[in-house]
This record gives structure tokens, sequence and C-alpha cells, in this order.
């Protein structure tokens, strides 16, 4: 099975970051394909908005899924936000 793990600490070395380890190392162990997104490690800006793209679907009106499903087979993705799109959907950039 194919797991994904959204981890989302400051501080690698806290308890939350040893209960990631620990999930990933168990679940590898049992034969997990296990992903992890590290969001502070990769500098997640969890803000999302036109900035995120390099092209534009609706310039009148901005709705974040319509523009995303625009973006992505145009390569209209800032490169950090294809960063995060590819490594959390597991596609190829």
């Amino acid at each position: 099975m194919r797991i994904f793990i959204v981890h989302a600490h400051p501080e690698p070395n806290s308890f939350n970051g040893a209960l990631t380890r620990e999930a990933q190392g168990a679940l590898s162990g049992a034969g997990h394909e296990v992903v992890v997104s590290d969001l502070y490690a990769m500098g997640f800006n969890p803000v999302s908005d036109r900035r995120n793209f390099t092209t534009v679907r609706d310039a009148t009106y901005y709705r974040q899924q319509a523009e995303e499903a625009n973006a992505v087979p145009t390569t209209g993705l800032l490169p950090t936000s294809r960063r995060r799109w590819t490594s959390s959907s597991g596609a190829t950039p």
C-alpha cells in the first residue's frame, strides 16, 4: 500500500517529528511504500492565490480549483507550487 504522511512542525526533533519517523519506519518495515511531505522543510506557504500561477484561466474571477486545473497540464504553476503538487500527487512533472 502507498501511504502519504504530511508532517507539519517547525522542529525536526520534536515529539511530532519522532512520531513521523516512527510511523515511516514501522510502515516501511511492514512493506508499505511511504512518502513523507515535510511542510516546514519544503518552506510551504499555506496561502494560495493567483501568485502561485504563471497562467490565468479567468482574469475576472479567481477560482482556485479552476486555475489549478488549467495550470497543471500547461505547466502554469510556479516551480515551488509545481514541486509541492508533484510530490504530493506522486506525478511526474
